[in-house]
């Protein structure tokens, strides 16, 4: 045997076969215990987020329903968590021993007209968190509280040109069209580096994400070549949640894999 396990043996890329990281254990052992010996535990890290309404409307969004250019954000406070209820259970997470928050929801988080006032409350709970943006709205207000609290902050970018980020990212359907600005979305990442460049600071660290589709895939080098000038911390890559409308846009980590190399 030359070590390769039998189920990857030969030539190719090799992937995880299970999504969960399972090293997490270790850091873990209070709530593996609990899960153990009751069958539960309270959580480590839960998602939530702000809202459910965003600016933009991507092609692929599982949740573009919620996407609208009018009636305005002001008008769909259905749409928007009440902040004094989001604060008053982040506080009771942090309490019973959450450790994290995952900001990210079904809409545009800093579209909330509480947005600095929730994240400020996060961390002054004793939560780290990462937020999730497509970045159009953040400005220089957010940043003591990003520096304060965020270990991370992820841009859903999906585009290294303006007119690719314009067509995935303000695609029409039934409820509209979202409005999308490829050169703010630039400018706020940009000037969030350089903030963390001034404080000279280790976190958040910062990164970009693209939705690996075919639609996609012609800008994936030039994607990540933007994001390194820029010098954003990283860049992910993230498979495509595949519903029956977007089936046609798939395309497998493999043929990925195998298209990446050859080029």
């Amino acid at each position: 045997m030359d070590g390769t396990p039998a189920s990857h043996a030969g030539d190719g890329p090799v992937f995880c076969e299970d999504r969960y990281d399972r090293r997490k254990l270790f850091y873990h052992p209070r709530a593996v215990a609990d899960l153990l010996e009751t069958g539960d535990c309270w959580p480590v890290t839960v998602n939530t987020g702000f809202t459910t309404y965003c600016n933009h409307s991507c092609v692929w969004c599982s949740s573009a329903y919620t996407t609208r250019v009018a009636p305005t954000l002001k008008q769909r406070n259905e749409l928007i968590i009440d902040p004094a209820v989001w604060i008053d259970n982040v506080r009771i997470l942090a309490k019973g021993g959450t450790k994290g928050l995952i900001i990210a929801g079904q809409g545009e988080p800093l579209l909330h007209p509480a947005a600095l006032e929730m994240l400020s409350a996060a961390s002054a709970a004793g939560l780290g968190y990462m937020l999730f943006s497509n970045g159009e709205r953040l400005t220089a207000k957010h940043y003591d509280a990003l520096f304060a609290g965020a270990l991370a902050v992820r841009f859903s970018v999906d585009a290294a040109t303006p007119e690719m980020h314009q067509r995935w990212h303000a695609a029409k359907n039934a409820s509209g069209r979202g409005k999308a600005d490829f050169a703010s979305v630039l400018a706020n990442i940009r000037a969030l580096v350089a903030e963390k460049r001034r404080r000279g600071a280790r976190r958040p660290h910062i990164g970009c994400q693209m939705i690996c589709s075919r639609l996609t895939e012609p800008d994936f080098e030039a994607f990540a070549r933007l994001f390194a000038e820029i010098g954003v911390d990283y860049v992910a890559y993230k498979s495509l949640q595949r519903n029956e409308a977007n089936a046609a846009l798939s395309v497998s980590s493999l043929d990925l894999h195998a298209d990446e190399a050859e080029r």
